[in-house]
């Protein structure tokens, strides 16, 4: 089976150390597993990340203002540089970890090939990827003031 494992990152937290253990894990099961990036810090020093070995970097800007147009805007080249990658990978499933840099136009891409998804943090429903509300106490007035922080009502 032919699987493409993306995600944002290559090197970064919980979910790219993942994406890397699902390829060789995959890998080590016979399958033919690609990991795609779109990390615009990507540096293949080695070869250990290279195209040869089944990684991919698609870089995606990253300053806070790509960032913001990533969310709410649709780059046609990126469109058309994942489809194109997808479409020479020919793959049976494609399983997405976290798409944050280009939601809108990475979705997009996926259009007409099988696909899943693992939520792999709270940043889907949270901004701050947190879900965390602080309760602060007051003992002494015994009164309780619930501050929700990080928390979409």
């Amino acid at each position: 089976m032919r699987v493409v494992i993306m995600n944002d990152y290559l090197i970064f937290g919980g979910a790219e150390m993942q994406g890397r253990r699902e390829k060789k894990l995959l890998e080590s099961k016979g399958h033919e597993a690609y990991l795609v990036t779109f990390d615009q810090n990507f540096k293949n020093d080695s070869n250990e990340f290279s195209e040869e070995n089944g990684f991919i970097n698609i870089p995606i800007p990253n300053s806070k203002v790509d960032k913001v147009k990533g969310h709410f805007m649709f780059h046609k080249d990126l469109y058309d540089n994942i489809r194109e990658v997808l479409i020479k990978l020919k793959p049976d499933i494609i399983h997405v970890n976290n798409f944050y840099l280009a939601p809108l136009t990475q979705y997009k891409a996926l259009e007409g090939f099988k696909a899943v998804q693992t939520i792999r943090d709270y940043k889907a429903v949270c901004p701050k990827s947190t879900c965390i509300y602080k309760i602060i106490l007051f003992a002494k007035e015994q009164i309780k003031i619930i501050v929700f922080l990080n928390v979409l009502v």
